[in-house]
């Protein structure tokens, strides 16, 4: 950020031009400017999204255009949320946090999915014609690693990401709607089950093999699979769901299920609300964890 945001500014947008979505951001830049003054900010590695959206609140910016995915989104969600430490540590008040306005740039783009947004950036609330509804989302407070964080959509521990890695265009355009059973496959041939103690809302603890664990605040996760059907990001509950070890051909039978946004009834399917949900891997080896 070159020159400091002052508190008459009405819009900022933080564009990330490196995510998976965006082919042109002068593009975007110039569509953001045609409705009105802004002030553009464009990222240039991690922690930058949540800087700039820190100095935004601080400055008392209105609304935040967040041009990426939902890493982007994320880093926004921490920035509103230092601002407003730092404020309480300093005895005052940190002010509203912004209106939040997203452009669907990244390649998965689940909270906005979750949210009902299009995926044509250019029809996102505040750029189109046609004003869009503003909604309070819950925040999921998170720590990993002795660090606490910021979730806005969900938390993916174990495998899940795997398969939305192997998701790519290639495969959409070749497979079309069969293209996440074929990623699911390739990653499930290697598989191994993680071992792991969780909690949920300070139940007893219980040890398990799982192949996944999701706690979706929104509906979808790992680039649109519908894990979490029905979830809504702003009733104060969350959405855990829990893949346990299976065989090969198991899994495979619950995918389809999985992917047309149902409830599986399926023996390594468990899926429950909650508050708070405590998860330890008890293996030799990190637990994997995504954020978003």
């Amino acid at each position: 950020m070159s020159t400091p945001l002052s508190p008459e500014t009405e819009r900022v947008l933080i564009l990330n031009p490196a995510a998976g979505g965006i082919e042109d951001p002068d593009a975007v830049e110039r569509a953001v400017l045609a409705r009105g003054p802004c002030r553009v900010l464009r990222t240039e590695g991690p922690g930058d999204a949540r800087r700039f959206a820190a100095a935004a609140m601080a400055a008392g910016a209105p609304t935040v255009l967040v041009g990426g995915g939902d890493g982007t989104v994320r880093e926004v969600a921490q920035g509103f949320r230092d601002t407003q430490e730092s404020a309480a540590g300093a005895g005052q008040g940190s002010g509203p946090f912004p209106e939040v306005v997203i452009l669907p740039l990244g390649t998965g783009n689940d909270l906005a999915r979750c949210l009902g947004i299009s995926m044509e950036w250019e029809a996102a609330p505040g750029l189109a014609p046609e004003s869009g509804r503003t909604r309070v989302l819950d925040l999921m407070s998170v720590t990993l690693d002795g660090q606490n964080e910021i979730a806005v959509n969900a938390v993916v521990l174990g495998t899940g990401g795997q398969v939305g890695e192997v998701l790519d265009a290639e495969a959409k355009e070749r497979w079309g709607p069969l293209s996440y059973l074929r990623s699911a496959a390739e990653v499930m041939l290697e598989l191994e089950p993680i071992p792991v103690a969780l909690s949920v809302d300070g139940a007893e603890v219980r040890r398990m093999d799982v192949l996944n664990i999701v706690v979706a605040n929104g509906a979808y996760a790992a680039r649109g699979i519908p894990v979490a059907p029905g979830a809504d990001p702003s009733d104060g509950t969350l959405e855990t769901v829990v893949v346990h070890e299976a065989s090969i051909p198991q899994i495979l039978t619950l995918l389809p299920v999985l992917l047309h946004g149902s409830h599986p009834d399926h023996p390594a399917w468990e899926y429950r609300s909650a508050r708070e949900v405590r998860v330890t891997g008890t293996g030799t080896h990190p637990l994997p964890a995504s954020l978003d």
